[in-house]
């Protein structure tokens, strides 16, 4: 579990925190809310220099590439994610 744990935390908080069925549900609805972050994120055109219609269709191309993939995770999510979280962890891993 501390795996799972550690990118959004880090390893120091995560490490002494007491695994229990509330902190399971926490976790499983943070990780739904990082997932829903990272497939919006997907469909966010990248920034450019020169708009014209090879931009476009760059970006359309990446956009199409990036859902279709659909393994992968973006930081600014996991960090927003574990800002939102971190305290209910800690007080679902105390039992509170």
């Amino acid at each position: 579990m501390q795996n799972v744990l550690w990118p959004f935390f880090g390893g120091r908080s995560a490490g002494d925190w007491k695994v229990n069925k509330e902190v399971l549900d926490v976790i499983g609805e943070m990780l739904a809310r990082e997932s829903n972050c990272s497939k919006a994120m997907d469909l966010v055109p990248r920034p450019g220099f020169r708009i014209d219609a090879g931009y476009i269709k760059r970006q359309l191309r990446d956009i199409a590439r990036r859902v279709t993939s659909g393994d992968h995770s973006y930081y600014a999510c996991q960090i927003a994610v574990s800002y939102k979280y971190k305290d209910r962890v800690k007080l679902a891993s105390e039992g509170l």
